[in-house]
């Protein structure tokens, strides 16, 4: 995945294959050992990631793979 550009539909699709094979508190708990809690942007992407769950994994992934996107660029 190049890393200098906005993240495509593609990119997110590769990351949420991964993230469903790794499990879903897997990534929570990468996710909570990597964030800066002063980094509002991902915060509301981990808040956006929660709501998005009521439609579905997928849907709840692909927010997830949102910010860890986000933290491999950082």
């Amino acid at each position: 995945m190049n890393l200098t550009r906005e993240p495509t539909y593609l990119d997110y699709s590769r990351v949420v294959d991964y993230l469903v094979a790794m499990g879903d508190s897997t990534v929570k708990e990468i996710a909570t050992a990597l964030l800066r809690p002063d980094d509002q942007w991902v915060r509301e992407r981990l808040i956006a990631a929660e709501v998005d769950g009521h439609v579905g994994r997928r849907a709840k992934l692909t927010g997830q793979a949102a910010f860890v996107w986000y933290l491999t660029r950082a």
